[in-house]
């Protein structure tokens, strides 16, 4: 999550128990052999939940996080052996795992941004992507959050082809999301009201979408959904 709305210890508790933040991470255990791995690079790392938990389950990873706003905090909740950064570096092309996890969707120049990391990644380097899914979900919600743009699997392979990646995996995730965020959307854009964001979950309401998350990865992919997830190698 980005660092202004997750700025204290407390915050970050929530965060790291959030159903999303948790689905999206078991998303890459599965994707990726992170025990053949040895250091990896979070790029729009935010508030590090993901650092934080390949930290306690991954010891052995080197783990770096980028983030451009990352002076605005202490990272108090992080363990001293992840280093954070304000920008990317030289150090950061050492890695041999790459996370991009809803950053591409925050830049101007997406396809530049991603083709001059690739450029100077290692041959062999993974990358895991995650980005919002259907222009159609587009709402107020995405201006409040800084998004140029949401895409499809068809938009996100292109760019990660022209980047120059080789493409292992791709599909959407949060399937059971789709619908009600469209009828969500529709609702609000026909009674004039623009400025709504989604807001938190109620304790209920997120076990219920923790439950239908982990259902999710029990049965086959569906061609819809509101994020989607791409696993790739720079050959």
């Amino acid at each position: 999550m980005d660092i202004r709305e997750v700025n204290n210890s407390e915050l970050f508790e929530v965060e790291i128990n959030d159903w999303w933040a948790n689905a999206r991470y078991r998303e890459l255990k599965k994707s990726i052999p992170l025990k053949e791995k040895s250091n990896l690079v979070d790029i729009g790392c935010g508030s590090a939940q993901n650092l934080f938990f390949l930290d306690r389950d991954y010891p052995h990873l080197v783990l770096v996080g980028v983030d451009h706003e990352c002076r605005r905090t202490s990272y108090n909740w992080l363990s001293d052996r992840i280093e954070i950064i304000p920008d990317i570096q030289q150090k950061v092309f050492d890695a041999d795992v790459y996370l991009l996890m809803d950053v591409l969707e925050h830049i101007p120049n997406d396809d530049e941004f991603l083709s001059k990391i690739v450029e100077n990644a290692k041959y062999g380097s993974t990358f895991f992507l995650s980005v919002p899914s259907f222009p159609i979900l587009w709402s107020q919600r995405d201006e409040e959050v800084g998004h140029y743009r949401r895409y499809t699997k068809s938009s996100l392979k292109r760019l990660c082809i022209d980047a120059g990646i080789t493409i292992e995996l791709c599909h959407y995730k949060f399937w059971f999301l789709f619908l009600p965020l469209f009828l969500l959307k529709k609702k609000v854009s026909s009674i004039g009201i623009t400025n709504r964001p989604w807001g938190a979950s109620s304790a209920l309401a997120s076990m219920s979408l923790g439950v239908l998350s982990r259902l999710e990865e029990a049965f086959p992919r569906l061609p819809f959904g509101t994020s989607i997830i791409l696993v790739g190698n720079k050959k």
